[in-house]
């Protein structure tokens, strides 16, 4: 899978069909999050938001 394809699918069912799980299945652990307002910094955090 591309970055491109990742990113497609992250801002179409992440956030365009509300499916926030996909951020479970495709970020990694140690994913930081570096758009401010972000909290916490990391996946839950965009999941939160």
């Amino acid at each position: 899978m591309t970055d491109k394809q990742l990113f497609k699918i992250l801002i179409e069912e992440g956030f365009s069909n509300g499916n926030v799980t996909v951020f479970d299945t495709y970020s990694s652990l140690d994913f930081v999050e570096h758009q401010y307002g972000f909290n916490p910094p990391n996946a839950e955090g965009v999941k939160k938001a």
